[in-house]
């Protein structure tokens, strides 16, 4: 695994997005748009999650398949 910065610019936005939809997912009231909004965080958090894994990838094989599944 070869950490630059945009894999940690993308790991670190993962895990805040990842927060903020927990967050919106824990308040008492479940409403409808309260659970859109939480399912979209949690589908932006594994895209940005495998597209971090793709730019830190050691060789091109392994990226595309990173780039596969983030898509």
């Amino acid at each position: 695994m070869n950490l630059n910065l945009h894999a940690i610019a993308s790991f670190v936005s993962s895990a805040f997005v990842l927060g903020l939809g927990l967050l919106v997912f824990q308040k008492r009231q479940r409403s409808p748009e309260r659970l859109a909004f939480s399912w979209l965080c949690l589908t932006a958090f594994d895209w940005l999650l495998y597209y971090g894994f793709m730019e830190s990838a050691p060789n091109p094989e392994q990226a595309v398949l990173f780039a596969r599944r983030g898509h």
